[in-house]
């Protein structure tokens, strides 16, 4: 299989026939649709998919399929298309995407539309780039913030009222030269040292960290789950919990701009519990991996981007991505594992070496 590009987590690739089952269940999802004139049934999907392949033999490009590079599995489609959208606006490409609805809440979206704007701009030199989004689709209008583009104005397009977000070539090149000139940083001409991206300095340091806190979930003592130090204080089994969601606290970061932990009117985040140490680990390890790839795909622009945590609607703090990265998860992460330690210790557990050699293993 040919791929057209690959992100730290997705392969693209041109549809194909062979491409039918998967379309037809995800277009056949009334959530994955709800903002489409209607859901497919599989012989619209089969028409859907005629037309896309037709679109490669006009245009040279059309939607392509996105799968995840380790398990091969399809999660999506995305743009480009070329877009008629009258009056003085003419032709422009849109990166238009949807995902199926078991991959929601990962930031594919994000990673697989940045890459589709940055080949649109460089293999097919368009002036510009849009995306056309209902005003009431916050998921995809998020999407679009993020990938630097801004609601220019109203169309009518398919029958539904759309807003046309775009991104012009000079907006484009500017964001580009921004993040390769962060402050602070120097390459040395005389050992031909490269500059290094923030993601490529923070993630040394999230590896490090998260693979300490993992021996320490793994020596969690089952049966003592409902200990607790003190009548007020987290059990045993509640904080190890925390312990193994956190680390998936970076997805939210990267993907989104806020976090409501009581939104109103919403059900609050809760901690999910497990009985098993397995199950903890497998948690913990699906969300290291995730926040890691979410870091990975960042480019440094992506790290200076307003944060905020609200509670009821209130603003708790607002910081730039990289210092919620530092302080809201991994010293966060960091906080709780030393909490953890002592929990662990007044239950007779041994501890694993942290940043030496503990009393155990000496």
């Amino acid at each position: 299989m040919s791929y057209l590009l690959e992100t730290a987590r997705l392969r693209l690739r041109p549809l194909v026939p062979a491409d039918l089952d998967f379309l037809a269940e995800m277009l056949g999802d009334e959530a994955v649709m709800q903002f489409y004139p209607a859901v497919l049934d599989r012989m619209g999907a089969a028409a859907w998919l005629d037309r896309q392949l037709a679109r490669y033999a006009r245009d040279g490009y059309g939607p392509w399929l996105v799968e995840e590079r380790d398990s091969g599995r399809a999660v999506g489609q995305i743009g480009p298309i070329r877009q008629e959208l009258g009056g003085d606006d003419g032709t422009s490409v849109e990166v238009a995407y949807l995902l199926h609805r078991a991959a929601w809440g990962r930031g594919y979206a994000i990673e697989a539309a940045m890459a589709t704007r940055d080949w649109v701009f460089a293999q097919l030199g368009e002036p510009r780039v849009i995306s056309l989004i209902r005003p009431e689709n916050l998921r995809s209008r998020r999407v679009a913030e993020r990938n630097g583009f801004r609601v220019w104005r109203e169309v009518l397009h398919a029958g539904l009222r759309h807003d046309v977000w775009g991104m012009e070539r000079e907006a484009w090149l500017a964001a580009r030269a921004r993040a390769s000139d962060i402050p602070g940083r120097t390459s040395s001409p005389s050992f031909g040292v490269p500059p290094m991206s923030i993601a490529q300095s923070i993630l040394p340091e999230f590896d490090h960290e998260m693979a300490t806190t993992r021996k320490l979930i793994e020596r969690t003592p089952i049966a003592q789950m409902a200990w607790k130090p003190h009548e007020k204080s987290m059990s045993l089994g509640q904080l190890v919990a925390h312990l193994a969601t956190l680390p998936g606290w970076g997805v939210v970061t990267m993907a989104q701009t806020e976090l409501d932990l009581n939104p109103p009117g919403g059900e609050g985040y809760k901690t999910p519990s497990f009985d098993s140490v397995e199950g903890l680990l497998a948690e913990f390890d699906k969300n290291v991996a995730g926040s890691r790839a979410a870091l990975a795909a960042a480019a440094d622009g992506d790290f200076m981007v307003g944060w905020s945590l609200k509670n009821g609607g209130h603003t708790v703090f607002t910081l730039p991505r990289i210092a919620v990265l530092r302080s809201f998860v991994m010293n966060h992460v960091i906080h709780h594992r030393g909490q953890y330690s002592v929990y662990l210790r007044l239950n007779n557990v041994p501890l694993p070496s942290m940043y030496g050699p503990t009393a155990d293993e000496r």
